[in-house]
């Protein structure tokens, strides 16, 4: 099982789909992004 916020779920993939569920922000899934490109992305939410 894969560890996703808490709560055990099936795959990476599902973790993913369930973050783009909670914050619209992420429009790709989190396996996708990588933690550095979130970051980024979260950087430049607050600058604006």
């Amino acid at each position: 099982m894969f560890k996703c916020d808490g709560r055990y779920i099936g795959t990476p993939k599902d973790c993913g789909s369930l973050y783009r569920r909670m914050n619209k922000v992420f429009d790709e899934t989190i396996e996708d992004i990588g933690a550095e490109r979130i970051e980024k992305k979260l950087f430049e939410a607050r600058r604006n």
